[in-house]
């Protein structure tokens, strides 16, 4: 019964956080309004990504840890046929696997937003000074290298939860 629950919550907050993109993507569309000039349409592109790129990120990261959650119950049933009661260990699992993924998943999109607000602020100089190729050759190493980090993270992170399990994890006998 509790993995119902679990599953009846997941997909309500599911709906909200589905519910939030798509009210957001909205405003998106209103600010990119194609009739504007390229530096007014630019600017204004660029100001609603630095005000709402934390929200945008929070809610992405958020939403799709419950495709992971349910892809993790599916085949937990489909490997044993059943769902187990959740214990306590199994709780501490699900939400680590969680946090993890929000972690990671924000990460990645913060990321990308930045870099799509550094070319943006590229291309609205280049409107005036013409430098974009040196400007833009910056930004692609700057990103290969965030990348570079970005993996090194997410491998630490899975590294340091396996350990944590064979740590913590109940001992058959």
């Amino acid at each position: 019964m509790d993995v119902l629950y679990v599953c009846l919550a997941g997909l309500i907050f599911f709906a909200i956080m589905a519910y939030l993109e798509y009210k957001t993507l909205l405003e998106f569309n209103r600010i990119a309004d194609p009739g504007q000039s390229t530096r007014e349409n630019l600017s204004g592109i660029m100001v609603f990504l630095q005000r709402k790129s934390n929200i945008f990120g929070i809610l992405t990261a958020s939403s799709q840890v419950i495709i992971f959650v349910s892809g993790l119950l599916l085949y937990f049933y489909i490997a044993y046929g059943q769902l187990r009661q959740m214990t306590g260990f199994s709780f501490f699992v699900f939400t680590t696997l969680c946090l993890i993924g929000i972690i990671m998943s924000y990460t990645r999109t913060m990321s990308q937003i930045k870099f799509h607000i550094k070319h943006i602020t590229i291309c609205i100089s280049d409107l005036n000074d013409n430098i974009l190729q040196m400007a833009y050759a910056t930004i692609e190493k700057e990103r290969k290298h965030d990348n570079t980090k970005k993996i090194l993270l997410g491998l630490l992170l899975v590294f340091a939860f396996v350990i944590i399990i064979a740590i913590l994890a109940p001992k058959g006998g």
